[in-house]
């Protein structure tokens, strides 16, 4: 079945951009309380890749043992490139979703998508 999108009215979208201001205030107070935070240097406001709606974050530490876990046979341009390792959400260490506001949310998506 195929959905076709709707644009979303003006209540919703405020609503939305309260949510995800919340959430987002919310994740970077988290993290900010965290042993992890230190050298951040990528917050991302959803999931490109799967679509999903999350709050990630990757610090250079994180990284490097990344690299050195998985991909220390990888060249240098496929760790730093644009589209190298550096920058490839699927890897980032840190994610947090939505909880409490996962509802509400669900909601909007939902009228969105219907």
């Amino acid at each position: 079945m195929l959905f076709k999108k709707k644009l979303l009215n003006k209540k919703d979208f405020n609503a939305l951009e309260a949510i995800l201001f919340e959430d987002c205030v919310k994740v970077l107070r988290e993290f900010s309380n965290t042993d992890d935070n230190k050298n951040v240097y990528a917050f991302v406001l959803g999931d490109p890749d799967h679509g999903s709606l999350s709050n990630r974050l990757y610090t250079l530490d994180s990284f490097q043992r990344r690299v050195k876990q998985s991909y220390s046979d990888y060249p240098e341009e496929e760790l730093y490139g644009i589209a190298g390792l550096k920058y490839s959400v699927g890897d980032f260490c840190f994610m947090y979703t939505p909880d409490q506001s996962s509802k509400q949310l669900n909601a909007i998506f939902d009228n969105i998508m219907m």
